[in-house]
């Protein structure tokens, strides 16, 4: 006996499985659209990154090897107020920086070559893939002083500048990134040592007395009863050997040495904050 009623059933069937079918097969499209859209941004966001960087290294190369410090004649330090960070001119109070407008600050040089030199040598492109990556470079005076050479009588113009490098792709699909850097001129005091002995034997530098090792700013000298006035660090001692001391010897620092072993001297501890 024939049932009618079921009449069809196949063909419903069928086009159930062709529509889950069809919406399986658009969802496995929009993934690996999606995915292919993923690694482009991946792939623009590091080119940019790395303009950013060219251009980073662009700055310091010129801040490094073709700037002139100021402290000349035709740059003088009385033409900034070093006593503020970031560092501005002395008449206005603007800060100082090189290079495009970036974060709210604009260029900002007593010297115009110096202006025009930097941007020459640190705004540029460079090709990645079948993108151009622009890059600009702003530049910031964060802090600038004075300090003697050791056995120079020249003084040196110590900087701290803050670099900032916009790397840029635009078309169909752009992309921006920042990095900042900080380049430094490093100050080393003359003397990292208040005393140092190169004996490598026991007790190669002693104290007998219980006396008192510091260190003073020469370049700030203050006195108090006709002594300068010491600061309770940086009074380091090193050797070769090691350290004999007495009862009641303050040392306001360090002490170094490449002997890790304990020597046949006995070594009385001194007082080390």
């Amino acid at each position: 006996m024939k049932r009618s009623n079921q009449k069809g059933v196949a063909l419903i069937f069928a086009l159930i499985f062709i529509l889950v079918l069809s919406v399986t097969a658009a969802s496995l499209m929009f993934l690996s659209q999606s995915e292919t859209w993923s690694s482009m941004n991946y792939r623009l966001m590091t080119e940019s990154r790395y303009g950013a960087e060219a251009g980073v290294h662009a700055a310091a190369n010129y801040m490094m090897n073709s700037y002139t410090l100021p402290g000349g004649a035709g740059d003088p330090l009385s033409a900034y107020k070093l006593t503020v960070s970031p560092v501005t001119l002395a008449a206005g109070g603007s800060p100082i920086a090189l290079g495009v407008t970036m974060n709210g600050i604009s260029a900002n040089y007593p010297v115009g070559t110096v202006l025009t030199n930097f941007n020459t040598a640190s705004q540029g492109s460079l090709t990645g893939g079948n993108n151009t990556v622009n890059y600009s470079v702003s530049a910031e005076l964060m802090s600038m002083r004075q300090v003697i050479q050791c056995g120079n009588s020249q003084p040196l113009t110590a900087q701290l500048w803050k670099l900032t490098s916009h790397g840029d792709i635009t078309g169909t699909r752009n992309a921006e990134v920042e990095v900042s850097s900080l380049l430094e001129v490093h100050v080393t005091p003359c003397y990292n040592y208040a005393g140092f002995a190169t004996g490598n034997g026991c007790a190669s530098i002693q104290f007998n007395g219980g006396g008192t090792i510091d260190s003073y700013n020469s370049s700030n000298m203050t006195l108090s009863g006709g002594s300068p006035v010491t600061q309770n660090y940086e009074g380091n001692l090193g050797s070769n050997g090691n350290v004999n001391t007495s009862n009641g010897t303050t040392i306001d620092g360090t002490f170094s040495s490449p002997d890790t072993g304990v020597g046949a001297a006995a070594e009385v501890p001194a007082s080390m904050p």
